[in-house]
Order: structure tokens, then C-alpha cells, then sequence
């Protein structure tokens, strides 16, 4: 009898667990989940470019989705992430982002280890960036990871594009500054006719 209360009281606790996994993932996507369900739904309205472009980004928003709950999923096996997996996340949107029309490439210069918390918000901040350069004429985004100083790691990302207006007054770039403000981030953005820069800092530790 005992016996069986003990493995019941295990059993509770995994079901319990797997719960709150559950709803943490769930959170975690529900945003941009549903912007790609309000997209699709818009799509069936549209003709043409405008539909292709919508398409794009809602496949992009679904590919977030994918990765962002693997990274959370991350979180309940691994204290931190090793520089290569970093690269494989950063690689895997770099090359959506080129099938997507924007050029782009990615360098990351960090050390061994970096906690998953840390890519989490990373992660949430770059896919911020390079939905907003997909409004861009001709853009050409660069990303580079590197550490800051102890404790924390820097992502840059510079945007160039064949416009000649401002982009930090664009409406793209203030919604873009609102999704930043609501991240657990330090960071910076700043831009130029045709250009824009974002630097985030966020420890490498948990």
C-alpha cells in the first residue's frame, strides 16, 4: 500500500511538471502564434504580392514558434546552451531570412557556454529585428554575438537598406521599439537614412 501511494505521488508530480511545461511553451508562443492565424486569415483576401508577402511572414512567425519552444523546452534539461547550438538557431533563421529576399549573414564569437535563458531573449529580440527589416527596400542584415564583459553577452545587429528615409521615425521601427521595451533586455537602437543598428545586452548566466 504504501508502495502505491509513493509511485501515485510520483506519478502526480510528472503530470504536474509536464503541465506547467506545457503552459510555459504555450505562453511563450501564444503571441506570435496568433499574429501568423490572424495573417493566414487576412491572406485569403489578398491576391498577388501582397498575399506572398503576408505568407512570409506568417511562415516566419511559425518558425519562431518552432525554435522559441525548443529553446523553453531547453530550459527544463540544460542549464546552457554551447556556442554551436547557438550558431545552428542563429544559421537555421539566417537562411529563412535569405529565402525570405533579405541578405544577411551571422558571426558568434562567444564563449563555450551560454545560459538558455539568455538565448530566450536574444532570440525574442533578433526575430523582433529581422520581422521589422522584412518592411525594408533591398535590406541587408548582419548579426554578430560576442561577450560583453563578465556575466554578459552582446548581440549587434545592423541593418542596411536602399531607402533614404529615416528608419527610427518608420512605424515598423515604433512597433518594433515597443516589442523591445516589453523584453528582459538592456538595448540600444539607433538608425540613419537607409540604416539601423540594435545592440543588446543580456548575462550569459543564469
Amino acid at each position: 500500500l504504501l508502495e502505491q501511494e509513493r509511485l501515485m505521488r510520483e506519478r502526480l508530480r510528472k503530470q504536474e511538471s509536464e503541465r506547467a511545461l506545457y503552459d510555459e511553451v504555450d505562453q511563450s508562443i501564444s503571441e506570435a502564434l496568433g499574429k501568423a492565424r490572424e495573417i493566414m486569415c487576412q491572406v485569403e483576401d489578398m491576391e498577388g504580392d501582397e498575399a506572398g508577402f503576408k505568407l512570409t511572414i506568417a511562415k516566419l512567425l511559425i518558425s519562431y514558434c518552432k525554435r522559441k519552444g525548443g529553446i523553453v523546452l531547453a530550459r527544463r534539461s540544460d542549464r546552457d546552451f554551447e556556442r554551436e547550438k547557438l550558431q545552428l538557431i542563429v544559421g537555421e533563421l539566417v537562411t529563412d531570412l535569405q529565402t525570405a529576399g533579405v541578405s544577411c549573414g551571422a558571426l558568434v564569437e562567444t564563449g563555450e557556454m551560454v545560459s538558455v535563458d539568455a538565448v530566450s531573449v536574444l532570440y525574442d529580440c533578433l526575430y523582433d529585428f529581422s520581422i521589422a527589416s522584412l518592411y525594408c527596400v533591398d535590406p541587408v542584415l548582419m548579426m554578430y554575438f560576442s561577450d560583453y564583459s563578465d556575466g554578459a553577452i552582446e548581440m549587434r545587429l545592423t541593418l542596411s537598406t536602399g531607402e533614404r528615409r529615416n528608419l527610427v521615425d518608420s512605424e515598423e521601427m515604433r512597433e518594433l521599439h515597443a516589442l523591445l521595451d516589453g523584453r528582459d533586455a538592456a538595448y540600444r537602437l539607433a538608425g540613419d537614412e537607409g540604416s539601423l543598428a540594435l545592440v543588446v545586452v543580456v548575462r550569459k548566466v543564469s
